[in-house]
């Protein structure tokens, strides 16, 4: 759970979405967190906090003869905040210095990749990589599925004809449900001992009731076509094209990314820039465009986030779908720099798990 150390971190450096993010999850835990106001303090808080901050906060007495909290004064009034009876000191340099590599945003973005299903879905139809379920449940040898988790749906084991005398690998379909694990085996080499290519399929929902699956994804042929894409990072650009665990679901969708990757051949941090950002941007190509695309999203990025769509937040189970939306719609100029960094990073892990 956030911290007092939280709060005073996010405020100090005027992270906002931050803010935001903990005080969500601290009503939803309903609890609440004390904090010593310092000068420093003072001047950032009318700055940075609003409305939400007030029930999760109780901030400790100040000083009403002092100056220098007047304006902190008159904004706490005016929200009625709560002042708690306590009365401790805080060394803010100390703490500055605890908290500088503190995020809310977590460094392991497997937590969200899941949101890049229907991105992954889009991909392997752009690309010619969907087999009929039709087809899939007539000529599969090998089924790999867990029973199903939730009432509603359905795993059929009896249709698929083959599985019960042909349990080889010579056609493996996988119902999972897990992007991590269609990653890693989407990296596998799918030959038999003589070198002949193999068949995977791979669906991520269960039949339900009221409908069946009618497309599943076709492994080799969805890597053929990545490789033809990008023959040297292959991987590397289906976590881009996809925004697996990347900040840019709402920046750039899918079919425009594909659409201006045919002036590119080569996946580096450049282009990447220029793929995301020209579109929105007048620049002129030389050699000081990549910052001046950069400088000019830095003056709009504020405006980017303020055309997220939050879900309500008086619904409990919408914490991981505001989460989600605050921190991975639309980038920080930061995170720009550095996604090809992120994305190999992300890449190295996800083919090893």
């Amino acid at each position: 759970m956030p911290t007092s150390d939280n709060i005073v971190y996010f405020t100090l450096t005027e992270k906002t979405r931050e803010l935001q993010m903990t005080s969500l999850l601290l009503r939803a835990s309903e609890k609440t967190v004390n904090i010593s106001v310092t000068p420093e303090l003072a001047e950032k808080i009318p700055r940075v906090w609003d409305d939400n901050i007030k029930k999760v906060v109780k901030i400790k007495p100040i000083n009403k003869q002092d100056e220098q909290y007047e304006e902190l004064r008159i904004f706490l009034e005016s929200k009625s905040y709560q002042i708690t009876e306590e009365n401790e000191d805080a060394d803010i340099d100390d703490l500055v210095n605890q908290m500088g590599a503190v995020t809310i945003t977590p460094a392991d973005d497997t937590l969200v990749v899941g949101k890049s299903k229907s991105r992954i879905q889009t991909l392997a139809s752009r690309t010619n990589a969907q087999v009929s379920m039709d087809w899939v449940r007539a000529c599969t040898s090998r089924l790999e599925a867990n029973e199903p988790s939730f009432e509603d749906q359905v795993l059929d084991r009896e249709s698929f004809v083959l599985t019960q005398r042909d349990a080889t690998d010579r056609h493996v379909h996988y119902v999972n449900p897990s992007v991590i694990a269609f990653l890693h085996e989407l990296h596998k080499e799918h030959k038999d001992a003589k070198g002949r290519q193999l068949t995977v399929t791979w669906q991520f929902s269960y039949d339900t009731q009221r409908q069946r699956v009618k497309q599943a994804i076709h492994l080799p042929n969805l890597k053929i076509a990545l490789k033809e894409l990008c023959p040297k990072h292959w991987f590397e650009f289906l976590i881009f094209v996809c925004a697996i665990g990347l900040p840019i679901h709402e920046l750039m969708k899918l079919d425009d990314i594909l659409k201006h990757w045919k002036k590119f051949s080569r996946l580096n941090q450049d282009n990447i820039v220029k793929i995301l950002l020209r579109s929105r941007f007048e620049t002129i190509v030389s050699d000081i465009e990549i910052n001046e695309l950069l400088h000019q999203y830095s003056e709009k990025e504020e405006t980017f986030h303020q055309r997220v769509l939050y879900p309500k937040l008086a619904i409990d189970g919408y914490t991981e779908q505001y989460f989600f939306k605050s921190f991975y719609s639309y980038p920080s100029v930061e995170e720009i720099e550095h996604l090809w960094e992120r994305i190999q990073s992300n890449a190295k892990e996800w083919k090893s798990i």
